[in-house]
This record gives C-alpha cells, sequence and structure tokens, in this order.
C-alpha cells in the first residue's frame, strides 16, 4: 500500500450516530473486538456460537488489514439492551494508474455505482449482498459501499467505507431501510483533516 495514500486516507473524520465506537484497525484488534461481541453475546449463552464467531472475527480482521484497513465501527449495547446488527468499516483501495472508472469497474466488479454529491466532492455508491460461508454458513448481511478519492495521495487512492447490516428474520425491512439512511448521512458528513 502506497504509504502516502494510507496517511492522506487515514486524516478524515466522520460524525457517527450516538452508541458507536470507532476502532482502529491494528495489531490486537480481533481480541478486542472479541471481547466486545463476547459482553454483548454472553447472556444468550450460547458458546458454541462465541466460538465459531471469534475464529470469523479473527479472519475477517486479518482480510481487513491486508485490505488496507484504517477503522471498524460497532455499535455499543444499547440501554434497553437491544442491539443494532450493523457494522462498519473503511479501507484504502488503489486506484491505480488506469483511472478512477477503471478502478470502479473492478472494486464493483462491473457494477454500476451511483455518483452521489457530497460535501467533499463526488462519491461513488452501490449496495451487494453477503452470504456466510464455513462456520457462518446461513448468515446474510446487506452491504452498502461507498468510494471516496483520497485528496492529495500521490499515487491514485480512494477510502472506502462498508456498512453492513445482518438480514434475518428478526431485522425487519423498514428497520434496515432506516439504518441505510443513517449510513448515508454519515457519509455526507466526511471531511479531511
Amino acid at each position: 500500500m502506497d504509504q502516502v495514500a494510507e496517511g492522506a486516507a487515514e486524516s478524515y473524520e466522520i460524525v457517527l450516530p450516538p452508541g458507536w465506537k470507532q476502532h482502529p484497525v491494528r495489531r490486537g484488534i480481533a481480541e478486542e473486538l472479541y471481547a466486545h461481541v463476547r459482553q454483548v453475546l454472553e447472556p444468550t449463552g450460547n458458546r458454541e456460537l462465541m466460538a465459531q464467531l471469534r475464529g470469523a472475527i479473527h479472519k475477517s480482521m486479518r482480510d481487513l488489514q491486508e485490505r488496507g484497513g484504517i477503522d471498524i465501527f460497532l455499535p455499543e449495547r444499547r440501554p434497553d439492551g437491544t442491539l443494532v446488527p450493523a457494522s462498519l468499516t473503511s479501507n484504502v483501495v488503489s486506484l491505480g494508474d488506469r483511472g478512477l472508472e477503471t478502478a470502479l469497474r473492478a472494486i464493483t466488479r462491473g457494477k454500476e455505482p451511483d455518483a452521489v454529491e457530497v460535501p467533499v466532492g463526488t462519491a461513488y455508491r452501490w449496495e451487494t449482498p453477503t452470504s456466510g460461508t464455513g462456520d457462518l454458513a446461513g448468515i446474510e448481511t446487506s452491504n452498502v459501499h461507498y468510494l471516496f478519492a483520497v485528496p492529495g495521495a500521490k499515487k491514485p487512492a480512494g477510502l472506502m467505507f462498508t456498512f453492513s447490516i445482518l438480514r434475518s428474520d428478526d431485522v425487519p425491512d423498514e428497520y434496515r431501510e432506516i439504518l441505510i439512511l443513517i449510513f448515508d448521512a454519515m457519509m455526507q458528513s466526511l471531511s479531511w483533516r
């Protein structure tokens, strides 16, 4: 990863909803996140799920680090005990020398993103579904992605945010749509430091 792009991309801020916490992606983050998840889910008493999640968290954090991960944002348990079934990650992506449009086609796997005007310029937004595999088979998420060109990077780079929401019968479509609207508002708040 281009160190100049990495430093420039890490110089961002977004407004988080109340109850959300930012966790920088660094060594030891998997255990920190597992401790957070354990605290939230331990009252269920499902030890098998906890073991599966521990492995999945470690793998996900390794993958995120390899993809240029900067931060992961998670909601805390609400005072009434309910959980927001969502997460947000940010990572640096190389846009290469062939230009933004070529990079977007590769990143979106040919899906046409929407150009969205935001206070810092134009962002590109698209949605994808994901189905879990292995220990997480049967778990499905809806993902909304935003890509911003990083200003001041010597090599073309982007800052990508991925908002993931659990798809389940326990999460009504209306609730999922509200969470996506909140995420869209968060992306409108992006500023460069």
